[in-house]
């Protein structure tokens, strides 16, 4: 397979023209199982997604004119089928809700080689720049079996996870005969193959809360430590891919949650930031990125009230730094009652004081600071108010489902 070839194939695009290469997917799925050829399918939506149209002119432009050893297809789903019609077509092996988009099958339609997601289906040079690579990917897969004899053990696995991480991590996962090859070469799983293409997150968290025993013991009973390192040991392995080495840095940060909240384990929470952090600083931009970032602020950044509202965001399980801006309500001097007006929920606050430029203006006796307080008053004295008049106390949800909500109403006395 030449790919300079199949990217020059993909480069020539321009108006539409009548579909002449793209072949029905029911025909491509024969002539691929025929010819041992993968099969390049583009999944369009003609009659109900504006954007099918002009991709799919595009494409079989490019099909008609390739002479790849590939089959070109065309996964149309057309308004107005019946229902009998739509059992008689052949399916690629993937749900989509987000065409039109592409797909690199197998031969045998049963597996992915790789998956064009819509905006990358609408650029001819950027499905140019993958399509050569995956395809030689599958080259590879194909030819392990080859590059495995005389290797047993974590060996033999290897060359098997090696030739699926050629392909993007979801199109791997569809490959249940090359992975079952690796588990049986390795059942121990030295090579951590096994645990990479069997990963699912859901199935990490049934296992830590198996081995925290989360449900059989409480409080501090709960085999936290255990846990912390059944996903360290996880971590260790040198094959993981990003996303794969976010998920359990998050994982972790969930073990030490727990501890901290249900072990009452304070040292706890430092540890929980820095297993966010970790998970952020490996892909910050992407969606668990993003994510880790958000929880940081949410356990670290103190809580600043909008408009004087206390909404259900602004709860936390702990004492955490409230702040408001209150130069609007209060302009001279004077004592002011401030009243906490709960409209749901509960949620309590205590320490409160008036601050500006990080100074205190007002505050409370030293024997009522700590309590907490559903209304109470503060007093600023004769003379000029300061700018940027701050209220700031400490706040928490007091309900079970940490719904309080409702907001600060402030008078003068």
């Amino acid at each position: 397979m030449n790919p300079f070839v199949f990217a020059a194939a993909f480069s020539l695009v321009s108006a539409s023209v009548p579909l002449a290469g793209l072949l029905p997917y029911n025909t491509a799925v024969e002539k691929a199982k025929a010819e041992n050829k993968p099969i390049v399918v583009l999944w369009a939506g003609t009659g109900w997604d504006r954007g099918s149209a002009e991709v799919k002119a595009m494409w079989d432009k490019v099909a008609s004119k390739s002479s790849q050893p590939v089959i070109w297809a065309l996964y149309d789903e057309r308004d107005g089928l019946s229902d009998e019609a739509r059992k008689k077509e052949v399916k690629p092996p993937f749900e989509s809700w987000n065409v039109p988009m592409a797909l690199v099958v197998t031969p045998d339609n049963q597996k992915l080689i790789c998956v064009i997601d819509r905006e990358r289906v609408k650029e001819a040079s950027k499905v140019a720049a993958v399509l050569p690579k995956m395809l030689a990917a599958y080259d590879k897969l194909v030819k392990a079996d080859e590059e495995a004899k005389g290797k047993s053990g974590k060996e033999a696995a290897a060359v098997y996870g090696k030739a699926l991480d050629g392909l993007p991590y979801q199109a791997a996962r569809t490959h249940k005969d090359v992975i079952e090859k690796i588990r049986k070469a390795d059942p121990k799983d030295e090579s951590g193959y096994v645990f990479k293409y069997d990963f699912h997150h859901q199935n990490v968290y049934k296992e830590v809360n198996k081995v925290m025993e989360d449900g059989g013991k409480k409080g501090k009973d709960r085999n936290f430590a255990g846990a912390e390192q059944w996903l360290r040991n996880r971590l260790a392995s040198p094959v993981l891919d990003k996303e794969q080495k976010q998920m359990l840095n998050v994982a972790l940060a969930y073990v030490a949650r727990m501890e901290y909240d249900f072990g009452a384990v304070p040292s706890a929470k430092p540890k929980m930031i820095e297993a966010f952090k970790t998970a952020m600083a490996i892909d910050p931009k992407s969606e668990l990125g993003k994510g880790c970032k958000n929880y940081i602020a949410y356990f670290t950044e103190p809580v600043v009230l909008k408009n004087l509202d206390v909404a259900n965001g602004d709860m936390r399980r702990e004492w955490t730094p409230w702040v408001a801006d209150v130069s609007s309500e209060i302009k001279k001097p004077g004592t002011y009652v401030v009243k906490c007006v709960k409209s749901g929920g509960g949620y309590e606050v205590r320490n409160p004081r008036l601050t500006s430029k990080g100074k205190t203006v007002a505050m409370l006796d030293a024997s009522q600071r700590d309590k907490n307080q559903n209304e109470f008053e503060l007093t600023v004295p004769e003379g000029k108010v300061p700018a940027g008049l701050r209220l700031e106390m400490e706040g928490r949800g007091s309900g079970h489902w940490m719904d309080g909500f409702g907001r600060l109403e402030i008078k003068a006395k």
